[in-house]
C-alpha cells in the first residue's frame, strides 16, 4: 500500500501518532504531493486530533501556502484558528476563495458553521456564541443551494441557535428531496428529542436501524448514536457510534455526513462521561 494511503488510513481509524510517523518519512515536496494537498491536510489534522495547537497552526500554514487556492487545506487552517480561540484570524480567513469547494458559493458559510462548532468544542463559549450571532444575521444560502448539504448546513446554523422547530422545517423538507438518507433522518431524529417528542425520535431511530441500502458505511449507524445521545441514552450513545466505527465511519472527521465526532453539538452530553472519553483517546 502507497504510504500516502497509509496515512490516511491511520488517521481514520483514529491513530493520529501513526499517520505522523508514516508522514515523517514522506517527502511532501515530490510526485503527486507537489500538485494534491493529501500529506498537509492528514498532517495538520493528525496534530488537531492530538491538541498540538502551535504545531496544528504552522502546518496549516504552511500547506496554504502551498496550495492557496484548495478547499481543505483552508478549512484546516479555520479549524486550527478556531481551536486556538483565535476569532479575528478565523474571521481574516474565512473569505478565501477556493477552486475546488464543493459546496459552492454556500462555501464560507459551511466553513463558518465548522469554525462555531470548533470554538464550541474547544471552550471558546462566548466567542462561539459571538460567531453563531453574526452567522444567524447573514442571508442564508438556500436561494442558490438545495443541495443535500445546502438542507442540511441551514438546518444545523438554525439547531446551534436552538430553533429547533426551523431546524425541523429544513431537515422535513430535504428529505423531500432525499428520502431515505441517514444525515437528514438522524437530524430529524435528534431535533424530535430536542423538542421533548421521544415518541418520533425513537420512531426516526427505528427507520434508521432498518435502513439496507449499499454503501452507509455506517452513517445510518452514527446519526442513531446521535438520537441516543440527546435522548441521554448516553450508553447505547456509546455504543453506537462503536458499530458506525467498525461499519466504516471515521471517528475523526467524515466528508460524507460533514460530522467530527469530537465537535458534534450532538454528542455534548458524552464528553466527561468515561465510556465516550476512552472511545475518543488517541494512539
Amino acid at each position: 500500500m502507497a504510504a500516502s494511503s497509509r496515512f490516511m488510513m491511520a488517521r481514520m481509524i483514529n491513530r493520529p501518532r501513526e499517520s505522523l510517523t508514516i508522514l515523517s518519512k514522506v517527502d511532501p515536496d515530490r510526485g503527486l504531493l507537489l500538485i494534491a494537498p493529501f500529506y498537509w491536510e492528514s498532517h495538520t489534522s493528525a496534530l488537531h486530533r492530538l491538541g498540538e495547537r502551535r504545531a496544528e497552526l504552522e502546518s496549516a500554514r504552511r500547506a496554504v501556502r502551498r496550495f492557496p487556492d484548495r478547499f481543505w487545506p483552508h478549512v484546516n487552517l479555520l479549524l486550527a484558528l478556531a481551536a486556538a480561540g483565535d476569532v479575528k484570524g478565523a474571521r481574516r480567513e474565512l473569505p478565501r476563495a477556493t477552486r475546488d469547494d464543493p459546496h459552492g458559493a454556500s462555501g464560507p458559510r459551511q466553513a463558518s458553521l465548522w469554525v462555531w462548532r470548533e470554538l464550541r468544542a474547544h471552550g471558546h463559549a462566548a466567542a462561539a456564541a459571538r460567531w453563531l450571532a453574526t452567522l444567524m444575521q447573514e442571508a442564508p444560502a438556500l436561494s442558490i443551494d438545495t443541495t443535500l448539504a445546502g438542507w442540511v448546513r441551514e438546518g444545523d446554523i438554525q439547531s446551534a441557535a436552538g430553533q429547533w422547530e426551523s431546524a425541523w422545517r429544513h431537515y422535513a423538507a430535504g428529505v423531500v428531496q432525499y428520502p431515505r438518507n441517514p444525515m437528514l433522518l438522524g437530524r430529524l431524529g435528534a431535533t424530535a428529542a430536542r423538542m421533548g417528542n421521544r415518541v418520533e425520535a425513537v420512531r426516526l431511530a427505528e427507520e434508521l436501524a432498518a435502513l439496507s441500502d449499499p454503501h452507509l458505511f455506517g452513517s445510518h449507524t452514527y446519526a442513531r448514536a446521535r438520537i441516543a445521545a440527546v435522548l441521554g441514552d448516553r450508553a447505547t450513545a456509546v455504543e453506537l457510534l462503536q458499530e458506525a466505527w467498525i461499519q466504516g465511519r471515521p471517528i475523526g472527521f467524515d466528508g460524507r455526513d460533514i460530522e467530527d465526532v469530537h465537535s458534534d453539538p450532538a454528542f455534548e452530553s458524552l464528553r466527561e462521561f468515561v465510556p465516550y472519553q476512552a472511545l475518543m483517546r488517541t494512539d
